[in-house]
């Protein structure tokens, strides 16, 4: 083998789109906020409105704005799997040898990928924090047992 480490981490497409949505969506409540703080109601009713909208575009700036800066750090996540001769490294499990792990499966819909332990239990990797084939990471990990 060449690589002597396989690094997977989440895929990073869906990322960039909802970081786009986010930053458009928060840029219409900040347009909101100062078109109403600009404007000067004249009347009670206008006043109302006026304050009404002011709360429904800063909840919504908080919610868009919280959005944003998540998938923004999504961008820079930290890998989810690492893979060396000894060791599997699962984000959330902790490092497992590869001697400690009695099978590897894929469930049919092929949206998780089960490593099955000597201790009888079960460690599930899934399609959304991966950006390779499951398939392809339980050969890995079958190659390198």
């Amino acid at each position: 083998m060449n690589n002597i480490k396989l690094i997977v981490r989440r895929p990073k497409s869906k990322n960039f789109i909802k970081q786009g949505i986010f930053a458009v969506l928060t840029g219409l409540c900040i347009t909101g906020i100062v078109f109403l703080y600009l404007h000067s109601p004249k009347t009670d009713l206008q006043k109302i409105i006026c304050v009404v909208l002011f709360t429904v575009f800063s909840v919504a700036f908080a919610f868009t704005f919280t959005a944003l800066l998540n998938a923004i750090r999504n961008i820079f996540s930290r890998p989810t799997v690492i893979l060396d001769n000894e060791q599997i490294e699962v984000f959330r499990y902790g490092k497992i040898l590869l001697s400690d792990i009695k099978s590897v499966s894929v469930d049919e819909s092929k949206k998780t990928l089960f490593l099955m332990l000597k201790t009888g239990e079960s460690i599930p990797i899934k399609k959304s924090i991966v950006n390779l084939p499951l398939e392809t990471l339980g050969y890995a990990v079958n190659i390198r047992r």
